[in-house]
C-alpha cells in the first residue's frame, strides 16, 4: 500500500478473534461496515479530525446497532500515526496562525543580524588585541614558530643539552682554543705544573742537605725499607713501635674518640693525693684537703648501698682539715632521693619526684612535696604546705587560676547493664590545676525521648503568706451520716496520704471505729480535706482505743496502724479498700530491702516468719520470747530501707522494748524453720511506758517516737535506746503530753499539752517545729485553750494535711472532732516563656526535687502581670524558693529533650530533672565518678526510664580562690 504517507510492509495482520486477515481482500476492497477492507480516503479524513484523546460521550448505538463496536482493517500504521498527533494539532496551520506566532524573520532568538556581527567583531578583537602587524594573524604566528607543531617540545629538549648557569656535571671533555681562564685561572699555564708533579708527592721543609742548599738529588739508591741495615726496630735494639712503655696502645684512653675505662678505679688528681675520696667508680679528688684556696673538686662513688653518692665541694680545703662539700644520695636500699642527709623524695611518697614537673601539680600531694612548675618561665621549684604550692624559698603561696584542657567521658563496664547501677568516670586534663589546687565539681545531663510536663521558667520572687496562725473561723469536717463531725463515739481514727492502686492518684483515707455496732468505716476526702466520702465498710469486734499510729509501708500497698491500748496491731490493704472490700487484718506484712517479714500478732506467742524478699523462698521463723511470750503481748514495726523496728510491749511490766534488726543483723541470727529460737534475747529496754507511746514515724532517715511527755530519736546502728531529746517548757506550766509527727513541708511537728501547775484543770497545746534536731523549737500555728473536765477525753491524733489545709484532730476536749485550717499560700512570680501557657489552674504542680505525691502543690490562680512575667499561686506543699521552677504532674505527651542529673557529693545519682542543679562538689582529683541507682524515685530501673539511644555528657568545673574554668565532656552513648 502506497500512498503520500509512504509504504507500509506487513507480513500478516491478526483479526480480533485470533485469525489471520486476508490481506488479499483487505486492500483490494474497501472496507464498509460488515466487510473488511483498505481505510477509504473518506474515512482517513475523518480520523484525521478526531483530537488525541478523544472520548466516546452518550453513544449507545452506531448506525442503529447496539453493543461493541469495531474498526476493522485499521493498520499498525495509521495505530503509530494517531499516537504521533500532538494534544490539540489540527488538520493545517494558516498563515493567520503563524502570524499570531509573532515569528520575526529578521531576528534570531529575538536579536537582529547586527547583534551577532557586533559579537563576532568584539571577540576577534579581544583576540589580537594589541598584536604587532607581523603577528596578528593565526598564519603569522605559525611563521614565527617555524611551522613546528611540537614547538614547546623541541626548544625543551634544546635546553636540556645546556649547561646549567649555576653549574653542573659534564659528559665529556671540554676542549678550549688557546688561553683560557677558569675562576681567574689560566688553565693552559697551570696544567702544564700540574703534569709535572707525581702523583702522592709532599711538600717538605728541608732547605738544605749537608749544609748545601738548593736542589736535593739522592743518587743511587734503590730497594725496600727492610734492606736498610740498623732500622729503629731493628734486632737487639730493644724498641717496639707499636708500644709506648712496653704498653700495646689499647691500653690508652683516646682524647680524640669515644673510648671505655675497664680499670678498678680512675683518680684524677691535680697536686695532692691527701684526703682522697675514695670508692668503687671515679674520684676527683683536687681540692678535698689542698693549700689551694681556689681549688674546688666533686666526686662520684658507689656509696656501699647499691646507690650513687655525689659529693661537691662547697669551700677549698686546707692542709689540716678536708673541703667543705653538699651530698646529693640517689636510690640505695632505701630508695630515697637525699640532700645533705635530708629527704627529697622516698618509696612511699604519694607523687614521685619524676612525675613533679610538669604543667600541672601533682594530685592528691603531701606536705613537703616538691613540684617543679613548668609554667612558669623560668621553671619553679614549689613546695606543698599541707593547703598550696609555695615557691621554695618563699613564705608567700604562689597562686594561679585552674585550666582545663579536656574532659574524657568513658563507661567503666561497657558490658554491663547501660545505666542502672552503673558508673562513668570523667578523665579531667588540667592544663594548670591552680595555685592552691583546684576543687572539681561535675554535673551530668542525659537525652532521651522523655515524658513531658509544662514547666515555668525560674522563679524570680516568691512571696508566702501564713495564716497558720489564725484559728477562726475553721470548717467542720463534714463525715457521712454525723452531722456534729467525729463524736465521742468514734473511738478510733486513722488518717494517711495514700496511693489509690487504682488510679495511681494520691488521695486522703481515714479510717473510724465505732461503738454503734463495732463498725469499721473506710472515707476518701476532697482535697482541700473539708468533705469525706464512704469507699466500705465492715464488721470488728476488735478496736484500737484512742491514739491510733499510721504509717504507709515503704511500698505503699499497706497502712499499718496499731494503738498504744491493749488491742491489736492492724494492717490496711489498700487494693481491697479501694475496691470495696473490707480491708483490716491483725498479721500483717513489712519489707526491707532483703527480707519479707510475715507478723503473727494474733498467736501465742507472738512469731515473725522471714522470707527472701526476691524469690519468697522461706528464711526460718523467731518468736519474740519472754518480752512478749502470751496473747496479752503488743508489737508493731517499721520499715526503714535495709532495717525493720520492732516495738513490743513486754507482757508483764508494760516496758516498750525495742529491736533494731538490720538486713546484715538479721543474716547473723540463726532463723530455724522448727523449735523455738526467741528474737528478743538481743533487745534493748527504751524504759518507755507502753501505754504512753503517741506516735511512731519516719523523719530525716531516722525513726521517732513521742512517748508520755518526751520525745525521742532512733538512729540505725547507734542502738535501740534511743536518744531523748529535750522539749520545749511554759512558764508556770507543767508538760503533760508530747505527740509528733511530719509536716506538710517535711519539717518536724511537735505538740505539747501543759496544764497549769495552780489549776491542773487549764490545759493549753502548743505547736512548734525545728531544722536542728530539736536544739531550738521555733512556735507555729495556733494554740489551743480549754478548760478540762472529769470524765471527758484529752487524746490526740497527729494533724493532717492537703490543699493547703491542715485539718485539726480534736481541738476541744470533748469529742473527736476535725476542723479545717487554712495554711495559706504562696505567690511564685516567674517570667513568661517556657511551657507555661499550658499551666491552668487547679493543676497538680511539683517543686524541683519533689518525688512524693503528698508533697505537691496546687494551683489555685495564675495571674499575668502585663510586664513579662506571671504570677503563680500556689497551695500545699514545701515553700518555693527564688530560682525553682514549677512543673505540671501531668504530662502532654513524649519528646526527645534534655534532663539534668542530680548528683550528691559522693558521685552517687539519685534522680533526673528539668532544671540544671548546678555543680556538686567531688574533690581536688582530676578523676572523678558518678554511679547511677538500682532503681530511680519512680520505681523504674534507669535502664527502663532511660530508653536504648539515651546519651549521657558530664561537664566539670575547676575552682579555687583565684578563678574558675568549665569544660563539657564527650558524648557516651551507652549500648
Amino acid at each position: 500500500m502506497s500512498d503520500s504517507y509512504g509504504k507500509i510492509k506487513v507480513d500478516e495482520i491478526e483479526n480480533s478473534d485470533g485469525t489471520l486477515l486476508d490481506l488479499t481482500t483487505a486492500v483490494t476492497t474497501e472496507a464498509t461496515t460488515s466487510t473488511k477492507g483498505y481505510l477509504s480516503a473518506a474515512d482517513k479524513a475523518k480520523l484525521d479530525g478526531i483530537e488525541a484523546g478523544a472520548e466516546v460521550n452518550g453513544v449507545t448505538s452506531v448506525n442503529g446497532s447496539t453493543g461493541a463496536v469495531t474498526i476493522q482493517g485499521f493498520s499498525t500504521a495509521n495505530n503509530a500515526k494517531l499516537d504521533g498527533i500532538e494534544t490539540g494539532a489540527t488538520a493545517d496551520q494558516t498563515k493567520a496562525d503563524i502570524d499570531a506566532l509573532n515569528v520575526d524573520a529578521d531576528t534570531l532568538d529575538g536579536q537582529h543580524g547586527s547583534y551577532y556581527t557586533g559579537y563576532a567583531d568584539t571577540a576577534v578583537a579581544s583576540l589580537v588585541d594589541s598584536s604587532p602587524s607581523t603577528l596578528d594573524t593565526l598564519n603569522e604566528l605559525a611563521a614565527a614558530l617555524g611551522d613546528d607543531p611540537n614547538f614547546a617540545t623541541t626548544v625543551t629538549n634544546s635546553i636540556g643539552t645546556k649547561l646549567p648557569l649555576a653549574g653542573g656535571q659534564m659528559t665529556g671533555n671540554i676542549a678550549f682554543s688557546g688561553s683560557q681562564t677558569v675562576d681567574g685561572r689560566d688553565l693552559s699555564a697551570d696544567g702544564s705544573k700540574l703534569d709535572g708533579i707525581s702523583a702522592g708527592a709532599e711538600v717538605n721543609a728541608v732547605t738544605s742537605v749537608n749544609g748545601a742548599t738548593g736542589a736535593v738529588t739522592v743518587q743511587g739508591f734503590s730497594g725496600d725499607y727492610d734492606d736498610l741495615t740498623n732500622k729503629p726496630d731493628g734486632s737487639g735494639s730493644g724498641l717496639d713501635a707499636d708500644k709506648v712503655d712496653g704498653l700495646e696502645a689499647t691500653s690508652f684512653l683516646r682524647s680524640d674518640a669515644n673510648a671505655t675505662y675497664n680499670g678498678g678505679m680512675l683518680t684524677i688528681r691535680s697536686n695532692s693525693n691527701v684526703g682522697n675520696y675514695w670508692g668503687a667508680g671515679i674520684e676527683y679528688d683536687s681540692g678535698w684537703k689542698h693549700t689551694n684556696a681556689n681549688s674546688w673538686g666533686f666526686a662520684f662513688r658507689n656509696n656501699g648501698t647499691n646507690g650513687l653518692q655525689i659529693k661537691v665541694a662547697s669551700e677549698a680545703g686546707t692542709n689540716q682539715s678536708a673541703a667543705t662539700y653538699r651530698v646529693l644520695d640517689i636510690g640505695g636500699a632505701t630508695q630515697r632521693l637525699k640532700y645533705d642527709n635530708y629527704d627529697v623524695w622516698h618509696a612511699g611518697n604519694s607523687t614521685p619526684i619524676e612525675n613533679a614537673f610538669g604543667s600541672s601539680a601533682p594530685s592528691s600531694p603531701s606536705t613537703g612535696d616538691f613540684w617543679v612548675d613548668t609554667t612558669d618561665d623560668p621553671p619553679e621549684l614549689k613546695s606543698y604546705d599541707g593547703t598550696e604550692w609555695v615557691a621554695v624559698g618563699s613564705s608567700t603561696p604562689t597562686t594561679s587560676a585552674p585550666v582545663i584542657s579536656n574532659v574524657v567521658l568513658t563507661e567503666d563496664n561497657a558490658s554491663g547493664d547501660r545505666f542502672t547501677s552503673q558508673t562513668f568516670s570523667a578523665a579531667i586534663n588540667m592544663l594548670d590545676d591552680g595555685a592552691p589546687v583546684s576543687q572539681k565539681g561535675i554535673k551530668g545531663k542525659v537525652t532521651a525521648s522523655f515524658t513531658q510536663y509544662p514547666i515555668t521558667n525560674a522563679s524570680t520572687n516568691v512571696a508566702i503568706t501564713d495564716s497558720s496562725t489564725s484559728q477562726s473561723p475553721g470548717t467542720l469536717v463534714s463525715i457521712q451520716g454525723y452531722s456534729d463531725a467525729l463524736s465521742d463515739n468514734n473511738r478510733e481514727v486513722c488518717i494517711a496520704n495514700v496511693i489509690n492502686p487504682n488510679t495511681g492518684a494520691s488521695v486522703h483515707l481515714l479510717m473510724r471505729w465505732t461503738d454503734n455496732g463495732y463498725t469499721e468505716e473506710f472515707y476518701t476526702g476532697s482535697e482541700d480535706l473539708t468533705s469525706w466520702t464512704l469507699l466500705c465498710s465492715g464488721s470488728n469486734s476488735y478496736r484500737s482505743d484512742y491514739n491510733v499510729i499510721t504509717m504507709v509501708s515503704e511500698d505503699g500497698e499497706r497502712v499499718n496502724c496499731f494503738s498504744r491500748n491493749d488491742d491489736k496491731p492492724a494492717q490496711i490493704t489498700l487494693a481491697n479498700v479501694f475496691n470495696n472490700s473490707y480491708g483490716k487484718t491483725y498479721n500483717f506484712v513489712c519489707y526491707t530491702d532483703k527480707y519479707k517479714y510475715l507478723v503473727y500478732t494474733q498467736g501465742n506467742p507472738v512469731n515473725i516468719t522471714r522470707y527472701l524478699r526476691s524469690t519468697n523462698a522461706y528464711h526460718g521463723t523467731r518468736y519474740l520470747g519472754s518480752v512478749a511470750s502470751s496473747s496479752s503481748a503488743r508489737l508493731t514495726a517499721v520499715e526503714q530501707g535495709d532495717t525493720l523496728w520492732l516495738f513490743a510491749r513486754h507482757s508483764t511490766n508494760g516496758t516498750t522494748w525495742i529491736r533494731e534488726l538490720s538486713d546484715a543483723q538479721s543474716d547473723t541470727l540463726s532463723w530455724p524453720s522448727s523449735g523455738v529460737s526467741y528474737l528478743y534475747n538481743e533487745r534493748s529496754n527504751s524504759g518507755i511506758d507502753w501505754t504512753q507511746l503517741r506516735s511512731l514515724f519516719k523523719h530525716n532517715g531516722a525513726v521517732y517516737s513521742a512517748n508520755g511527755n518526751g520525745l525521742y530519736r532512733f538512729d540505725k546502728g547507734v542502738g535501740s535506746t534511743g536518744t531523748s531529746i529535750s522539749v520545749p517548757t511554759l512558764s508556770g506550766y507543767q508538760t503533760h503530753q508530747t505527740f509528733a509527727w511530719e509536716g506538710d513541708k517535711g519539717q518536724l511537728v511537735l505538740r505539747v499539752q501543759y496544764y497549769q501547775i495552780s489549776n491542773s484543770n487549764n490545759r493549753i497545746k502548743k505547736h512548734y517545729t525545728t531544722n536542728n534536731g530539736g536544739a531550738t523549737w521555733t512556735p507555729i500555728y495556733f494554740d489551743i485553750s480549754w478548760t478540762y473536765v472529769s470524765g471527758t477525753s484529752s487524746n490526740d491524733l497527729q494533724d493532717f494535711y492537703g490543699g493547703g489545709n491542715r485539718m485539726v484532730m480534736k481541738d476541744n476536749a470533748t469529742n473527736w472532732t476535725g476542723r479545717v485550717y487554712s495554711l495559706g499560700y504562696q505567690d511564685v512570680t516567674v517570667a513568661n516563656g517556657a511551657t507555661l501557657g499550658d499551666l491552668n489552674v487547679n493543676d497538680k504542680v511539683r517543686l524541683p526535687g519533689v518525688t512524693d505525691s503528698t508533697q505537691y502543690n496546687k494551683i489555685t490562680a495564675i495571674t499575668d502581670n502585663g510586664n513579662s512575667t506571671t504570677t503563680i499561686r500556689l497551695v500545699g506543699g514545701p515553700d518555693a524558693s527564688v530560682g525553682d521552677t514549677i512543673e505540671a504532674v501531668a504530662s502532654t505527651g513524649t519528646s526527645v529533650s534534655t534532663r539534668f542529673l542530680v548528683i550528691d557529693a559522693t558521685g552517687a545519682i539519685s534522680t533526673h530533672q528539668s532544671s540544671d542543679p548546678g555543680f556538686v562538689t567531688l574533690g581536688p582529683g582530676t578523676s572523678q565518678s558518678i554511679t547511677f541507682p538500682a532503681t530511680f524515685p519512680t520505681g523504674n530501673a534507669p535502664d527502663v526510664e532511660l530508653a536504648s539511644g539515651t546519651t549521657i555528657q558530664v561537664e566539670v568545673e575547676a575552682v579555687n580562690s583565684v578563678a574558675s574554668d568549665t569544660y563539657p565532656s564527650n558524648t557516651v552513648t551507652p549500648s
